[in-house]
């Protein structure tokens, strides 16, 4: 008895040191160079053990290595990182056909809010890309631009009492609040006003899934990167009762505006021309559809699964984007005079009037944004999963199908390689035609087929809230706040505060316009039944 448990005890030591030597040389075996393990967290120990945020951990591990590919070890899964810029392009761009998955975890049977356009795979990605596309056309952004606007006043109204008071304003949160309004109103079809009740359920979900349990951290790490896992055990890719109310809040929007016959400029009506028909109508000014009862193209499970990505995926980020540009803004008294120069000339050419077409003047203002989301991207790093062998071009390695691929994207617009300076706020960077930073390194919203197909209405968002606060008031650094030293939590894959930014903000005494209180912010705009 004791001889067999000895031996038991023998041979189980001998597989689990030949498992973790095999697992843990994987990368020696291949040829890739490769950054040492530990175990059994492999390269993101760090992360599991809540020492720093996976996209931070992700940069320092880009930091560590001078290749182009690099390989590392997510847990006991090997998995390559890309440094080199041109690489990245064609990963992204040109040789797509072989990384047009994202590898991340998606269960539509079993967990529908799932199963979005940034999860789903194959063929099923690229009819769900094709028929979303058309939502975001130039058009359809400008129909849905007086509802943003008219947010953005309730956000300046709300700053007007703290400027008023004297009282400093808590940037991020105020900012998170807008971005949650706009998102209720845009794309689930539903006035929220967080800005003004930021108890509100709507508001608290999104504070649910972006917490900072360990739960969250765990849960987050093992959908993206181990995705497999996540599937046999049913972690959900949200808690259930997340779920449940997502789909019934867009269930009874659905079904209040077909059984009401009510027509509205926002996603969410967008949603029911593809649900009813198949298609988003190629008219611009073409919103209502015919209801049909017994042919329905989407479900209501997919219809709130892609509203719901656009939370997750938008509201942080646009509420960091905003809040660092100021943050920055404030620690370069120069560059907030200008950024609010240019906004002044162009309300007076327009007499104080903000639309979607006089935004698109603003070319500073525009390189303050690129120079935020560089420093600060709202998704650190991207992924990609190798669906066919890919000879990397120039070199004689080989990745094999079914790889993962890790790009951070904080390691690469941080690196002096690419972005001189990086630790610089420095907008002019981005000067066009003496542009002083190498283009393939800055993916803020990824690139090719795959990439964010919001982003546009992304900018727009941040470049209204920017607009209407920078021509009335002006912001001033509290005396502890210092530039770049930040802290971000630990359970999020996006970069998102740990503390608030705490900002003085207080009425600008004149502008371009002369009296601030002729702000194009002023007055509520009526956008549609």
């Amino acid at each position: 008895m004791w001889l067999q448990v000895v031996l038991a005890i023998i041979f189980g030591s001998l597989y689990v040191s030949w498992y973790v030597w095999n697992k843990y040389s994987f990368w020696q075996r291949k040829g890739f160079p490769y950054i040492k393990p530990s175990i059994p967290f492999g390269n993101i120990g760090d992360t599991v053990r809540q020492k720093t945020s996976l996209g931070q951990c992700l940069h320092e591990l880009y930091k560590k290595s001078s290749d182009g590919i690099v390989g590392i070890y997510l847990f006991f899964r090997p998995a390559l990182m890309i440094r080199d810029a041109n690489i990245v392009k064609n990963i992204l761009t040109a040789d797509f056909e072989y990384f047009y998955d994202r590898g991340v975890y998606c269960d539509e049977k079993n967990d529908p809010l799932s199963a979005s356009l940034f999860a789903i795979t194959g063929h099923k990605w690229k009819t769900m890309r094709s028929t979303l596309s058309p939502t975001f056309t130039s058009g359809k952004l400008k129909n849905m631009f007086p509802t943003i606007k008219e947010t953005a006043t309730e956000l300046e109204n709300h700053i007007e009492k703290h400027a008023n008071a004297g009282k400093p304003i808590e940037m991020f949160e105020v900012c998170a609040r807008y971005a949650v309004d706009i998102i209720g109103s845009v794309f689930f079809g539903i006035t929220v006003d967080s800005i003004n009740n930021p108890e509100n359920t709507f508001r608290q979900i999104g504070r649910i899934a972006q917490g900072e349990k360990l739960s969250v951290a765990l849960r987050s790490l093992t959908l993206v990167l181990v995705p497999k896992l996540a599937k046999i055990f049913r972690l959900g890719f949200m808690p259930p009762f997340v779920g449940k109310y997502v789909i019934n809040l867009v269930k009874e929007t659905i079904e209040y505006r077909e059984k009401n016959s009510v027509t509205r400029n926002d996603f969410m009506q967008l949603l029911l021309q593809l649900r009813n028909t198949g298609k988003v109508s190629a008219n611009d000014e073409t919103w209502k559809t015919q209801a049909d009862g017994n042919n329905k193209m989407m479900t209501i499970e997919q219809c709130a699964s892609q509203v719901f990505l656009f939370y997750i995926a938008g509201s942080e980020s646009s509420a960091g984007t905003i809040c660092f540009c100021i943050h920055e803004l404030c620690h370069q008294r120069n560059l907030l005079d200008e950024a609010q120069r240019e906004v002044d000339e162009m309300l007076r050419r327009h007499n104080g009037q903000v639309t979607y077409d006089n935004i698109g003047e603003l070319p500073f203002l525009d390189k303050c944004i690129n120079e935020t989301i560089r420093m600060y991207p709202g998704l650190p790093l991207f992924n990609r999963m190798c669906t066919k062998d890919y000879p990397i071009p120039g070199t004689d390695y080989v990745i094999e199908k079914g790889t993962p691929i890790i790009v951070s994207l904080l390691g690469l617009q941080m690196d002096p390689k690419y972005f001189p300076e990086p630790e610089k706020f420095k907008p002019n960077r981005f000067d066009k035609g003496n542009e002083d930073f190498v283009p393939n390194a800055f993916y803020p919203f990824g690139d090719g087929p795959r990439n964010c197909i919001a982003q546009r209405m992304g900018k727009i968002v941040v470049k209204v809230a920017l607009v209407m606060l920078l021509s009335k008031y002006d912001f001033h650094c509290m005396e502890s706040d210092k530039p770049h030293e930040l802290k971000f939590k630990l359970s999020t894959l996006n970069l998102s505060l740990l503390d608030d930014i705490k900002v003085k903000v207080t009425p600008r005494k004149t502008t371009m316009l002369g009296d601030t209180n002729k702000s194009a912010a002023n007055g509520k705009i009526w956008h549609g039944n």
